[in-house]
């Protein structure tokens, strides 16, 4: 109590400490790299979201685009890990992002995924490898859908390209997913790139809005063979 200031004790003042470990809640954050962009091993995009989030396997996904984080305590002013897709979007669409607290979905623990994404994405370019010092690698690639409210089968209807060779025709999400609220992951093995992964959306309707124009939430690109450095040209 205040009116012992100055008292001192001869014996020891037992006590007892817990630590509780907790389950980490998905947050958003933001990463930041001072290593090497490419060769890329594992690369995991989370389109439309505010930020980045580490999953519960330790991967982190990148919200795009990069989120603005203008900081003047040291030298990075923008902070970050930044890269550039060079997306083509069609006119009238574009990314969107819903609060995910509360959302859950079936066959997925990252309902987070899916409450983010781009709605009229064309084309894009994810930069892999190097081409003038890094060989080129095969790849794994995964593209994460969901239906979006109100959507109906046969409206939202798309081709999917990768690398200029089509990988799905007429793909319609609602009709795969079987139903509104549930998770599409297309995966596509045995890709090659020798710089850059070039995506295609084709879409079917004659006249295109945002209603009807292709939709996509995330990307994620996984390696399949060993990294390998070559000498610099």
């Amino acid at each position: 109590p205040e009116a012992s200031s100055g008292c001192t004790c001869s014996f020891p003042i037992k006590c007892s400490i817990a630590f509780i470990p907790r389950r980490q809640k998905p947050e958003w954050t933001v990463f930041i790299t001072h290593g090497d962009m490419t060769p890329v091993k594992h690369f995991s995009i989370n389109l439309g979201a505010p930020a980045d989030m580490k999953d519960d396997s330790g991967t982190v996904w990148f919200g795009y685009p990069n989120p603005k984080t203008v900081y003047g305590g040291n030298h990075f002013p923008n902070y970050g890990v930044k890269f550039d897709l060079k997306e083509t979007i069609i006119e009238g669409t574009g990314y969107f992002a819903h609060d995910f607290r509360g959302k859950q979905f079936p066959g997925t623990d990252k309902p987070w995924l899916f409450t983010s994404g781009c709605v009229g994405l064309a084309s894009c370019e994810i930069p892999l490898i190097d081409d003038a010092k890094e060989s080129p690698g095969i790849y794994t690639v995964r593209l994460g859908f969901m239906a979006q409210p109100g959507d109906r089968k046969g409206k939202r209807v798309f081709d999917i390209t990768l690398q200029g060779k089509p990988v799905a025709e007429n793909f319609d999400i609602l009709r795969a997913a079987g139903g509104q609220g549930k998770p599409v992951i297309k995966e596509f093995t045995g890709i090659t790139v020798d710089n850059v992964l070039a995506i295609e959306f084709t879409p079917k309707a004659e006249t295109l809005s945002k209603d009807n124009a292709p939709l996509i939430n995330f990307i994620e690109i996984v390696r399949e063979d060993e990294v390998k450095v070559a000498k610099a040209r």
